[in-house]
């Protein structure tokens, strides 16, 4: 019949295993041409419907065997499709996806130790000085601030003085120019090393040096003398406990109080190096212009005047006034030591009644006396 005979020819021209075109051209022609050729079958008019085979024929029986042995599964490595259109795709897909697959292994692929090329190491180490240019009293400190590896480090100092670790300090006991050298050695690699040099210069400094001189009699003036012995210098500062600073060669400082006080001389040469110098100075009285305590003006010639006995060491100009505390009257005023108090107003007046009278003395240097005197008759 019609039907079975187009049966026939349909798979008589299915393609088999061996004619699937392996590239995805071919089977795109066998598409196209495959799809014309069923336009022109379905175009014509006069091509007759295929009539229906009866239930159990030889006919039928002989379809359905071939028709069984199409829907078969393909074996695993079978590249036969059965429909040419979905072959396209899948061949497509497939194509596409082993780009992929190939793209990424590419990426994923790492190298292996023996395929990597060496590295050349290096140790890097940095280093820090605190002075380049110090002075002969002044320490010099070096240090390691960072190191890419663990390191062993060994500091020449240039006089024979030798450190080891990441920092150490040094004072120079001569001046001079001095090389500071750091050996620093990986403790990884012993191949791995890295040295530095420092150029240090150490100045002289300048030594100070004063003398004291106290006054021939202390109990009446303690006055004492500092004078400067220092040699190579330029310039130099007194510093006393009570603040007081001068720059003379040679400074007279009056110590109203005993004690022990602390004097100190700083010197300072060409290269800015400076020394400083402390002594100590005892006075063993406290001073109050040796003012005595009370007079008795009766004319025997025994204590009748009063007057301040240090006044004629001071080798100042000076100012004496008496006073009656009771009234603030002004009782007596001299600035000459050879002019006492003889107990009368103004020493040519009254004479002044028994009793506590205030004086005050007012040094030319600013410096300021006061104290009490007593009149008495005996």
């Amino acid at each position: 019949s019609i039907a079975a005979s187009i049966a026939i020819a349909y798979f008589a021209f299915k393609p088999t295993e061996e004619q699937v075109a392996p590239e995805i051209v071919k089977t795109e022609v066998k598409k196209e041409s495959q799809i014309e050729e069923q336009n022109n079958i379905d175009s014509k008019e006069n091509i007759a419907k295929p009539t229906p085979i009866s239930e159990g024929s030889d006919e039928n029986e002989a379809l359905k065997d071939q028709l069984s042995e199409t829907k078969k599964p393909k074996e695993e490595n079978s590249t036969v499709v059965a429909d040419p259109e979905e072959d396209e795709v899948r061949l497509l897909v497939s194509v596409d996806e082993n780009e992929f697959i190939e793209e990424e292994k590419e990426k994923d692929v790492q190298p292996k130790d023996s395929d990597a090329i060496p590295v050349e190491e290096h140790l890097i180490v940095d280093t820090r000085i605190t002075k380049e240019v110090l002075c002969l009293n002044e320490i010099v400190s070096v240090s390691i601030s960072n190191s890419n590896l663990p390191i062993e480090a060994v500091w020449d100092f240039g006089d024979g003085y030798v450190a080891e670790g990441p920092s150490a300090s040094h004072q120079y006991l001569e001046p001079g120019n001095y090389t500071i050298k750091l050996h620093a050695k990986s403790l990884l690699n012993d191949k791995l090393v890295e040295d530095e040099n420092y150029n240090v210069l150490v100045n002289e400094v300048p030594t100070a040096d004063f003398e004291i001189v106290k006054n021939e009699n202390m109990f009446a003036l303690p006055k004492v003398e500092f004078v400067v012995a220092s040699d190579q210098m330029d310039s130099f500062e007194w510093k006393f406990e009570d603040n007081t600073t001068s720059n003379e060669a040679s400074v007279e400082k009056l110590f109203k109080e005993k004690g022990i006080y602390t004097v100190g001389l700083v010197v300072k040469n060409q290269y800015n190096c400076t020394d400083t110098l402390y002594k100590q100075i005892v006075i063993e009285d406290d001073f109050n212009l040796l003012a005595p305590n009370a007079f008795s003006p009766n004319g025997d010639g025994i204590n009748d005047t009063f007057i301040p006995q240090a006044l004629p060491y001071l080798n100042q100009a000076f100012t004496l006034q008496i006073f009656d505390p009771k009234t603030s009257q002004l009782v007596f005023e001299t600035s000459n030591f050879e002019i006492p108090w003889n107990g009368m107003l103004m020493n040519n007046g009254t004479k002044m009644n028994e009793g506590a009278y205030a004086w005050s003395v007012k040094i030319e240097d600013g410096s300021i006396y006061k104290g009490t005197i007593l009149i008495t008759t005996k």
